[in-house]
C-alpha cells in the first residue's frame, strides 16, 4: 500500500494534466488559454485552501527552476528555422529589439516609483517580462485568419524576444551582483558567462549531431538528447556560464540539424525534425501542466504593492508593445493594416514564468560558491517576490488579450483583400471549346 506523500504526488500529477487537457477544451469555447486556469488551480490548492504547503513546495524552486529552464529553451531553440526565418526577417527582427527596449525602459521606472528598486532591478525584471507567450498568441493568431505575414511576424518575434529575454535577464543579474563599481570587469564577467554558454552549448551540439549520424541506429535517441540537454545546462553553469543560453543554442543545432548535416556534407539526416518537434510537444504539455499549477501555488498576493506593481505593469507593457508596434511598420505595406492586433497580442506565458525564477537560482549559485559577495542576500530578498508579480502579470494579460482580440475581430477582423476583376477570356479558334 502506498503511503501519503506518494499518494498526493500520484493525484498531483494526473490532476495537472486532466486539467491542462480540460483547460483546452474550455478555450475553444471562452477563448481563455488553459493557463489561466492552471494558475487559479494553483492558486486554490496553496494559499487559498492551504492543501499544498508553500514551504514545502518553495524548496523545491533550485530543483524545478533550472528544470523548466533546460526545457523550455532547448524547445524554443529547435522550433527556430534560423536559416528560413532568422536571416532573411529583418522587420520581425527590428521589432523584437525594440518592443524589449521599450518594454525594459518602462518596467524599470513603474519598479523604481513604486518599490524604490534601482534601475537595474528593475530593468531586470523587464528583461523577464520581454518574451511574448507564442504558446498562447500563436493559436489565437491562428483562429482570426490572419494573413501568413502576420503569423510569421508574431511567430518570429516570439522566438528573438525569447532569446533576448534570458540573455538580458542572466546578464542584468550578473551585473547587479558583481556591482556597477568596475563596469569593465563586471562587463568581462557577463561577457565570459554568456561566451561560456554560447560556446558550450554549440560545440556539444555539433558533437551530438556527429554521435547521431555515427550511431544511427541508436534507440530512444528523443530521449536521449533531452538527457544530454540537462548535462549541457548543468555543465555550463558548473563552469559559470549562462545554463539556458547553453539549452538554447544545443537546441537551435538539433532542430536545425538537417541543414548542419548538408554544410557538414553528411549522407544522412542524424534526427528528423519532425520527430523532434512530435516529441518536444508532450514534454512541453506535461512541463506547462505542472509548473502553472506549481506557479501559482507560490503565489503571495498579501502585499498590496505586489498587486499594484501587476496590473500597472500590464499597462507598462502593452504601451511599450504599440509604440514598438508603430516604429517597427512604418511603411509596411500590408502589414501596417494589422498594427493594431500586432499590438494587443502581448500576454505573457510559460518562458515568462520560468523565466521569474532565474534570477534567484543564480543568486542561490553564488551563495553556495560565493557566500562572501555582499549583494546576494539583499537581491535573494528582491527576487523571491518576482513570481508574485508575474503571476498577476500572466494572468491579467491573458485575460486583457482575450478581451482586446475579441473586440478587435468584432470591429476589424481579418482584411479582406480586393479581388481583381475578371477579364474575359478570348478563346481563339485553335484552342477549341471544352
Amino acid at each position: 500500500m502506498i503511503d501519503h506523500i506518494t499518494l498526493y504526488a500520484f493525484i498531483f500529477i494526473s490532476g495537472a494534466l486532466l486539467a491542462s487537457f480540460l483547460g483546452d477544451l474550455v478555450y475553444r469555447i471562452t477563448r481563455i488559454p488553459n493557463i489561466l486556469w492552471l494558475m487559479l488551480i494553483g492558486f486554490v490548492l496553496g494559499p487559498y485552501l492551504g492543501i499544498v504547503d508553500q514551504t514545502a513546495v518553495r524548496g523545491l524552486q533550485p530543483i524545478v527552476g533550472p528544470l523548466a529552464l533546460a526545457v523550455v529553451f532547448f524547445d524554443a531553440g529547435a522550433m527556430l528555422d534560423i536559416f528560413k526565418f532568422f536571416l532573411r526577417s529583418f522587420r520581425p527582427l527590428f521589432f523584437s529589439f525594440i518592443v524589449v527596449a521599450f518594454t525594459i525602459v518602462g518596467v524599470s521606472i513603474v519598479a523604481n516609483a513604486i518599490f524604490g528598486w534601482n534601475y537595474l532591478v528593475g530593468a531586470t525584471l523587464g528583461a523577464i517580462f520581454g518574451g511574448t507567450g507564442t504558446a498562447v498568441i500563436v493559436p489565437i493568431s491562428k483562429k482570426l485568419n490572419l494573413t501568413e505575414e502576420v503569423n510569421r511576424f508574431l511567430t518570429i518575434e516570439g522566438a528573438i524576444t525569447g532569446i533576448l529575454a534570458v540573455v538580458l535577464t542572466a546578464a542584468l543579474t550578473d551585473a547587479l551582483i558583481f556591482g556597477t563599481a568596475d563596469i569593465q570587469s563586471a562587463g568581462w564577467q557577463i561577457a565570459l558567462s554568456l561566451g561560456k554558454g554560447l560556446g558550450l552549448g554549440f560545440v556539444v551540439g555539433i558533437g551530438w549531431v556527429m554521435v547521431l549520424y555515427l550511431f544511427k541506429d541508436l534507440e530512444y535517441p528523443y530521449m536521449i538528447t533531452l538527457a544530454v540537454n540537462f548535462l549541457v545546462y548543468a555543465g555550463s553553469d558548473y563552469i559559470g556560464g549562462n545554463g539556458p543560453l547553453s539549452s538554447l543554442i544545443f537546441g537551435m543545432i538539433m532542430g536545425n540539424n538537417p541543414v548542419i548535416a548538408q554544410m557538414l556534407k553528411l549522407k544522412h539526416v542524424p534526427m528528423p525534425v519532425q520527430k523532434i518537434k512530435e516529441f518536444q510537444e508532450e514534454i512541453m504539455f506535461f512541463l506547462q501542466s505542472f509548473f502553472f499549477i506549481y506557479l501559482g501555488s507560490l503565489i503571495n498576493l498579501g502585499n498590496e504593492k505586489t498587486l499594484l506593481i501587476g496590473g500597472i505593469l500590464v499597462l507598462v507593457i502593452l504601451v511599450a508593445r504599440i509604440f514598438a508596434t508603430f516604429v517597427s511598420t512604418i511603411a509596411a505595406g500590408p502589414l501596417s493594416y494589422y498594427r493594431l492586433i500586432i499590438s494587443i497580442l502581448f500576454s505573457r506565458g510559460l518562458k515568462t514564468a520560468v523565466l521569474s525564477t532565474l534570477p534567484l537560482t543564480i543568486v542561490h549559485g553564488y551563495i553556495k560558491t560565493q557566500p562572501y559577495i555582499p549583494q546576494l542576500y539583499p537581491l535573494a530578498y528582491i527576487f523571491r517576490q518576482f513570481p508574485d508579480i508575474v503571476f498577476i502579470v500572466i494572468g491579467v494579460s491573458i485575460v486583457l488579450t482575450t478581451l482586446l482580440v475579441t473586440l478587435w475581430s468584432i470591429t476589424h477582423g481579418p482584411r479582406k483583400e480586393r479581388q481583381p476583376a475578371v477579364q474575359p477570356k478570348i478563346i481563339h479558334e485553335e484552342e477549341g471549346f471544352q
